[in-house]
C-alpha cells in the first residue's frame, strides 16, 4: 500500500475546503435573494397603497398658497414633480432624474 505524501494530502484538503466555502457562499446569497424579494413584495404592495392617496393628499396641500417661500429653481422643479407625481409614478421613482435632481446635489449641477 503506497502512502500519500503530504501535499497531495493538503491538496485534497484543500479542494474539499474550498468545494464546501462555495456551497456556503451559494446558500447565503439565495438567503439573501429570497429576503429581499419578500421584502420588496411587500414594499410594493404598500407603495400601491400610498400612490392611490397621493394625488388627493397632494391637492389638499395645494390650497395653501406657499409660492412667497419659494425660489425659481423650486416652483421649476415642484411643476415637473407635479406632472410626474399625477401621471402616477412607478415604483423605481427614486430613478426619476426630476427626483434625484431633487434630493441630491449632484456633479455639475
Amino acid at each position: 500500500m503506497k502512502i500519500p505524501d503530504i501535499f497531495s494530502i493538503i491538496r485534497r484538503i484543500r479542494k474539499k475546503f474550498i468545494q464546501v466555502a462555495k456551497r456556503i457562499k451559494e446558500r447565503k446569497i439565495r438567503s439573501a435573494q429570497k429576503f429581499l424579494a419578500t421584502r420588496k413584495g411587500k414594499q410594493k404592495k404598500t407603495f400601491e397603497i400610498l400612490k392611490q392617496r397621493l394625488s388627493n393628499i397632494y391637492n389638499d396641500l395645494k390650497k395653501f398658497n406657499i409660492e412667497r417661500f419659494m425660489t425659481p429653481f423650486w416652483k421649476e422643479t415642484n411643476e415637473k414633480l407635479e406632472k410626474e407625481i399625477l401621471l402616477g409614478m412607478p415604483f423605481s421613482f427614486l430613478r426619476n432624474s426630476i427626483i434625484i435632481n431633487a434630493m441630491f446635489v449632484t456633479a455639475g449641477g
